[in-house]
This record gives structure tokens, C-alpha cells and sequence, in this order.
């Protein structure tokens, strides 16, 4: 997945999303960023099965979509649920 493809998806979901000239505020864009290099890089070295990177695929999108916060924390990936608006 390349930085292009990240940035066409944020552009679709993400409504801090915006280009100005040549520079692009994409809030999300480091976080996806990271987080899918991370996935990658276990998934090769094989520290996490076919399972558990579609989870961390479906932890992405659900960030993407604001469904969810998720953030780095000493090294580890922390998912937290967003509180529902009554």
C-alpha cells in the first residue's frame, strides 16, 4: 500500500482530509501510516496469523471512519472505544 493509496482513502472518510497547492493535511494519514507498516512487518516476520491482520485492517477503517480512537502507547497499539453521542 502506498502513501498515494492511504492518502485516496483518507479523502473519501476522513473529514480532516484537505489539500492546499501542493501540501496535504490528512490528521490520520501518520497513524494509519504507522500502524500499517507495523501490521505488515509482524504479518512478515509472522508474530501475528492471517487473523489477527485482518483485525488490524478492520481496526484501521473503523479509525478512518471515527468509529474508534486508535493510538500508540510505550510501543503498543491502544484501541478506544468512542463514547456515543445521546
Amino acid at each position: 500500500m502506498t502513501n498515494e493509496d492511504i492518502l485516496n482513502f483518507l479523502s473519501k472518510y476522513d473529514t480532516s482530509y484537505n489539500v492546499e497547492g501542493n501540501v496535504y493535511y490528512a490528521r490520520k494519514a501518520f497513524v494509519v501510516r504507522s500502524v500499517i507498516n507495523w501490521c505488515l512487518s509482524e504479518r512478515q516476520d509472522g508474530n501475528i496469523d492471517e487473523e489477527e491482520f485482518a483485525r488490524c485492517a478492520y481496526m484501521i477503517d473503523r479509525y478512518i471512519r471515527n468509529e474508534i480512537k486508535l493510538f500508540w502507547k510505550n510501543g503498543k497499539i491502544l484501541v478506544q472505544e468512542k463514547k456515543k453521542e445521546v
